[in-house]
């Protein structure tokens, strides 16, 4: 028989300091302001009465410490996320009744408590890895307040002891994924796609991640919705060729009847996905969010067209499950990984390198690349092993990266799994990682001779910020810093007044109102001021050029994150109380070619909602701050230039009106 498990009052009994829960850097109580919801994996009552029995043939044959994969903490992609719960799991071997195993967890020499795991009642002569089950070993879920940097552990099953020390298990950053999910509600549409039944905890399971911090935001609504020039749009009668910036006033479509009648939408699926994607960049940015959030707004239900796209933090799509899945890897910056599958492109040093062929499409030794190894996956939400074979298919499972044919999923659940090499990618995705990674690991289905030692590589990561209570009217941002092993507050001294200026809300979770919209340069018609978002935001530093302080503050700092590459815009918001708003926006598309992408922009900015908004005006007036020696017509610094607040805009001219 197994022991019976503990009861909720037992376990709680038993002392579980955690300095990190004590921590405000890790509070999760949260105001009702822009609405985020923290989303973390609840820990587990499932230890159970430590017994005392002895078994002197008991030998600890492995030790894991999982949370999205089996692996060995010897294991090249082996890591660990402090404040979330892992499974322990002990394969002990011998013979004879099952002794006590129990395992006792310090920081620095700190007791943080001891539990004992529940496991067969009888010694098993053998242990198959490659078959993980709870009923042949002795398992454990360590709770989150455990999890924390300096954990140690030391697991004893009779008289077999097994250390784990702080240097082995690795723990520190606290790895966030801040997103924000707009709706994209366009064209009338107000049916909003729905998100899968409990997605939150089957997503969370999948990553690599403490917890996600998650806000739909504001919806956006448009019957107008502007698109950028694209090398993939057609005529209309079907013929794929390239467009210009426009408005697109319904969802695309190229029906057999339509291209007959030469009616197709001129712009393409891709085109219009990608016009969602610039679309919640710019409300992220105008939020001043793009260095600590990523951004995925889904399309409401009836403007489905299939697909997605993402990159750099930001996505669009279809649906919140295999799509969403699918965009958020490459907003991690993943690539179809089939195309980096080391045995296909040998990568340069440093670069991307995946070592899995996965399945083998139709044609002999072709490899799709992008598979799933030879690790199983574990799903916390449903407390299971997931194998890296598909039971189905007798294929090897593929990387979400890289689907090919069937993903292999259980009814009910939403998402696929990402392979051990990924979830290792995302984690320095999130966390920073200072140099490049290459290595080898064992694949014994590679099909190039290297099963033992399959190479692989991953690039240096910046790693994201981390923002603390993101509800609140000042939340902690902080950077995980490799060099100390430590968080940085991202604050002064650390960065300069001019980039907390530049790269963060100067006002937090307060009532906000976006105004956006687009520029082209080439074709007018692409031209746009969008009907205004009303919610709780952020509010970032404006500047109004025809302030004189402004205008000095302008010109004050010369650097690529300030106005080097240009602020050609300027929008005018007119309230009814006949008191006005005006401020530079930082896009600057210049060519007059209109199927060039340097002839359009999105733009956004948010204002406080504090009046009644009668009109807007956008002006084209275009400026840059370089260096006092370079004679760029539009370069503010250059001495020759005699542009001042009083004067700024007398060469602006109009381009836009709202309504």
């Amino acid at each position: 028989m197994r022991p019976s498990r503990l009861c909720a009052a037992a376990l709680l009994a038993v002392p579980l300091v955690a300095a990190a829960l004590d921590d405000p850097l890790f509070r999760d109580s949260f105001e009702a302001n822009m609405g985020f919801r923290s989303i973390r994996l609840p820990d587990r009552n499932d230890a159970v009465a430590c017994s005392g029995a002895a078994n002197a043939s008991a030998q600890i044959a492995r030790v894991y410490v999982i949370q999205t994969h089996l692996l060995e903490p010897t294991h090249p992609f082996f890591v660990l996320a402090a404040n979330r719960p892992a499974l322990l799991k002990v394969d002990v071997t011998g013979s004879g009744t099952a002794p006590q195993v129990r395992v006792a967890a310090s920081v620095a020499g700190r007791a943080l408590g001891s539990l004992c795991l529940a496991g067969p009642a009888s010694l098993p002569a053998s242990v198959d890895p490659n078959a993980p089950s709870r009923s042949n070993s002795f398992t454990l879920t360590l709770p989150a307040g455990w999890m924390q940097a300096g954990l140690a552990l030391n697991i004893t099953a009779g008289s077999a002891v097994r250390t784990l020390d702080a240097a082995t298990l690795k723990l520190g950053p606290e790895p966030i994924l801040t997103l924000l999910a707009p709706d994209l509600m366009l064209f009338g549409d107000t049916a909003p796609t729905p998100k899968p039944a409990n997605w939150e905890q089957q997503y969370l399971s999948t990553l690599p991640v403490s917890a996600i911090h998650y806000t739909g935001v504001v919806p956006i609504v448009t019957n107008r919705f502007p698109i950028s020039p694209r090398s993939d749009g057609r005529t209309g009668s079907g013929v794929t060729t390239a467009q210009p910036a426009m408005i697109a006033t319904t969802k695309p479509s190229c029906t057999a009847a339509q291209q007959s009648a030469g009616t197709c939408t001129l712009y393409s699926g891709f085109g219009f996905i990608n016009g969602g994607r610039r679309a919640v960049e710019v409300l992220m940015n105008a939020n001043g969010m793009e260095r600590f959030a990523q951004i995925y707004g889904t399309f409401s239900l009836n403007n489905q067209i299939g697909g997605g796209l993402a990159g750099g933090g930001v996505g669009a799509g279809d649906d919140f499950g295999l799509t969403f899945n699918h965009e958020m890897g490459h907003s991690a910056d993943m690539p179809h990984w089939g195309d980096s599958w080391y045995g296909r492109v040998p990568a340069p040093t440093g670069d991307r390198q995946h070592p899995y062929a996965g399945e083998y499409g139709s044609l002999p030794n072709s490899p799709t690349g992008g598979g799933f190894g030879s690790s199983w996956a574990y799903d916390y939400a449903s407390d299971s092993f997931i194998a890296p074979v598909c039971a189905a298919t007798g294929k090897e499972r593929q990387e979400p990266m890289q689907r090919s044919g069937s993903t292999c999923l259980p009814p009910g659940q939403a998402y696929d799994w990402y392979s051990d090499y990924s979830s290792l990618f995302q984690f320095r995705f999130f966390v920073g990682a200072a140099a490049a990674y290459s290595g080898s690991v064992a694949y014994p289905r590679d099909p190039l001779g290297n099963a033992a030692a399959t190479p692989f590589q991953m690039p240096a990561k910046g790693g994201k910020v981390v923002a603390v209570l993101p509800n609140s009217s000042q939340p902690l941002l902080k950077r995980w810093d490799t060099a100390s092993g430590s968080y940085v507050a991202q604050a002064q001294p650390a960065l300069s007044a001019n980039q907390m200026k530049h790269f963060y809300p100067q006002q937090y979770n307060t009532k906000v109102v976006t105004v956006w919209g687009s520029y082209s340069s080439a074709t007018p018609a692409a031209t746009s001021i969008q009907p205004p978002l009303r919610y709780v935001g952020h509010l970032k530093k404006t500047w109004n050029p025809s302030d004189a302080a402004d205008f000095t503050d302008i010109k004050s700092w010369v650097s690529g994150d300030a106005f080097w590459w240009g602020a050609d815009l300027v929008l005018r918001v007119n309230y009814s109380d006949g008191s006005f708003r005006q401020a530079v926006l930082k896009v600057a598309p210049r060519s007059a070619d209109p199927l060039s992408g340097d002839s359009y922009a999105p733009w956004a900015v948010n204002l406080p909602d504090d009046k009644t908004i009668a009109s807007m005006v956008l002006y084209s007036r275009p400026m840059e701050v370089r260096n006092p020696g370079d004679n760029r017509p539009y370069n503010l610094s250059y001495s020759g230039n005699t542009t001042t607040a009083a004067n700024y805009m007398s060469t602006a001219t109009v381009v836009a009106n709202w309504p």
